[in-house]
């Protein structure tokens, strides 16, 4: 409906953001052999766990390193506003934002939930992580993907041999995917967007115009 379909671009941008980061520097004539791709090839939520507790401690709550750092309807925040998140683009604005926030709110839940089920405490963490990052694939695999380009290539994608693109012998995400082609989604954003049912309609990103 309407409102699958003006969300789908911000989805699409967390992906993004979860897969590719291109930190090399700016040039007006960049070789093409150093620019580096800082995140794993992967849909595992690497935006949203950083380096784990013990890698980014700054992402989990101090007291109970399980959960990932939560704050009352905003993603965490340190004293001078800046978002405490794996990827800082994910603070670019309120729809992706509140994406990674719905993300953190998932799985601390899953956390608790393990506990209920008697789950032990030192597996929790990782328990709650591997069936928070499933959701997400399958919601990519099973939504997402079958909406962009249609189910017959999905299942052509899925049901085929695995391939991966390694140039070197390490599975990569060639540039002309990470800085070119997964960016449909920036031709999607519409001029206005009713951020609460029934509201009213607000150009969220002026400078579109």
């Amino acid at each position: 409906d309407g409102v699958a379909a003006a969300g789908w671009p911000f989805f699409g941008q967390f992906i993004a953001h979860d897969m590719t980061a291109d930190r090399s520097p700016i040039g007006p004539h960049a070789d093409p052999t150093t620019i580096a791709n800082f995140r794993s090839p992967r849909a595992n939520l690497e935006c949203l766990y950083g380096d784990g507790p013990i890698g980014a401690p700054y992402l989990y709550d101090a007291g109970d390193p399980a959960k990932l750092l939560a704050a009352e309807g905003d993603v965490p925040r340190n004293s001078q506003g800046i978002a405490l998140l794996g990827d800082p683009r994910n603070d670019v604005h309120v729809f992706i934002s509140q994406l990674h926030r719905g993300l953190i709110g998932a799985h601390n839940r899953l956390v608790d939930r393990l506990r209920e089920d008697g789950v032990a405490a030192e597996e929790c963490f990782d328990a709650a992580r591997r069936a928070t990052m499933w959701h997400y694939q399958w919601i990519i695999v099973e939504d997402f993907l079958p909406t962009l380009v249609g189910r017959e290539l999905v299942e052509e994608v899925k049901d085929g041999d695995r391939r991966c693109y390694r140039p070197e012998g390490q599975p990569i995400i060639p540039f002309e995917f990470a800085d070119a082609a997964f960016r449909y989604g920036h031709g999607q954003i519409r001029h206005k967007y009713v951020l609460q049912p029934g509201g009213e309609e607000y150009s969220v990103f002026p400078d579109l115009v």
